[in-house]
């Protein structure tokens, strides 16, 4: 696997575009070890019992991200993994409902550049920021963003997938679409031109924020963040997969968390 991952690698420039050396074209430098997947009532997977579950069947019902997420969730150290179809089938509520942000996020900025409003996509493939001046909501989210960026990338570090994919799931289920969305639609004024500079900054944070987890969640959803990332650049991303696209990095700690404790009072 790896020789072949680096002969099908060698010719895939790097994020810069710059030629791939031999050393970079290595597709992985760690193994890891997973538990055993046994069936939900975490007894060992057997065609004498029955209960063997088919993968095949499984992806073609629920989705491979939704299996993918599934398995990542359930992945903590030291336990067998009880693979439950009702977790997997919640991963695709899951998936849904990024569809459904990113169809509210595409209908904005249409309706946006109709009016003349637009993003522009060298904001995008960083990490956002605003200043102390900019709305509470956008403030808080981008804080909520930075922090739930430096749990995943820690939790990643010391192997512990499950947290990762649960920190993720949390920031886009809970902050993002429950807090979040609810609030920017009453920035979104596209009737009142007096506020069209604050229907600029919201409908920019919106999009950067959702670029970065997008990338955030990609190792975990591949296919999904794959398509909408592509349409959010509208065909011409600025690499050829968001895979190849820099994995979002946390910063200023202090000032994210000031921000976080600030909304919640």
């Amino acid at each position: 696997m790896v020789m072949l991952g680096c002969w099908f690698a060698g010719d895939v420039p790097m994020p810069d575009g710059s030629k791939r050396s031999l050393a970079d074209s290595v597709p992985f430098r760690a193994v890891y070890i997973h538990a055993l997947v046994r069936d939900a009532n975490r007894e060992k997977m057997s065609k004498t019992k029955g209960n063997v579950v088919d993968p095949i069947e499984i992806v073609k019902q629920y989705g491979t991200d939704a299996v993918r997420f599934t398995l990542a969730s359930m992945a903590s150290p030291g336990t067998d993994i009880a693979f439950n179809v009702d977790r997997t089938e919640g991963y695709r509520a899951f998936a849904n409902k990024i569809w459904n942000a990113a169809r509210f996020l595409f209908m904005n900025v249409d309706r946006a550049a109709e009016l003349g409003i637009i993003v522009d996509p060298k904001l995008l493939g960083g990490m956002p920021t605003v200043g102390d001046k900019a709305p509470l909501e956008a403030r808080w989210i981008v804080a909520e963003l930075h922090a739930t960026a430096a749990k995943v990338n820690q939790s990643l570090e010391n192997y512990r997938y499950d947290d990762a994919a649960n920190t993720i799931y949390q920031f886009f289920w809970g902050s993002f679409c429950d807090w979040y969305l609810e609030i920017v639609k009453l920035r979104l004024n596209f009737d009142d031109p007096t506020k069209r500079d604050e229907t600029q900054a919201a409908l920019t944070t919106l999009v950067q924020v959702f670029e970065a987890f997008l990338r955030l969640l990609s190792p975990f959803m591949p296919f999904l963040t794959e398509e909408i990332w592509h349409a959010l650049y509208d065909g011409k991303p600025p690499a050829k997969s968001i895979a190849l696209a820099s994995y979002p990095q946390a910063d200023d700690p202090y000032i994210h968390l000031k921000r976080i404790d600030q909304f919640s009072m």
